[in-house]
């Protein structure tokens, strides 16, 4: 993380899941109760709903922007979800299918809005290793202070070694409340 995404991680706030569902639905736990809404931008890996139903949550879709090939956050719509009594937002960075990788611009504003409306921002960053040069991956916690206290981050070796199998993930927080 520290040589690929200048992104310094603190060993004692990394914690083992089974796989990186398993590390969501369990940190959603803490933050939600059956009822409660869980933002999502679709197009969106299908199984973040399956993940939604599982803890009995309320699913609220905030669709990307498109523009051609190209997909971007709609912070007002994810705002007026935050605003609405979200609880979560379960952002994927860098986003699957599209492949878009979200600018730091863009996790900026999206750490900001949940700290002002109290959401807790669950990045799933298990496709980090694969993208290409051209684009810039930045961690959602090695954004800001308040990235880092808003947010949480679930990820594993599994899509870019190809290893599902060995089901190992990681959970990594870097702010106290998260302990």
């Amino acid at each position: 993380a520290q040589s690929r995404w200048n992104w310094q991680i603190d060993t004692n706030q990394v914690f083992l899941a089974t796989d990186v569902g398993v590390g969501m639905v369990e940190m959603s736990r803490i933050v939600t109760n059956p009822g409660d809404s869980i933002v999502v931008d679709t197009p969106v890996y299908h199984n973040f709903a399956n993940w939604i139903k599982e803890l009995k949550c309320h699913i609220v879709d905030a669709p990307m922007k498109k523009d051609g090939l190209h997909y971007t956050l709609n912070l007002p719509l994810i705002e007026e979800a935050y605003k609405n009594g979200a609880k979560i937002h379960y952002l994927c960075n860098p986003q699957n299918p599209t492949g878009t990788v979200h600018t730091k611009e863009e996790l900026s504003a999206l750490a900001e809005l949940a700290k002002k409306y109290g959401v807790a921002v669950f990045s799933d960053e298990i496709h980090a290793p694969l993208t290409y040069d051209a684009s810039t991956f930045t961690p959602f916690l090695a954004v800001s202070e308040t990235a880092r206290e808003v947010g949480i981050t679930v990820t594993s070796a599994s899509k870019a070694w190809n290893i599902a199998g060995l089901k190992c993930a990681v959970i990594v927080t870097a702010h106290e409340k998260w302990l």
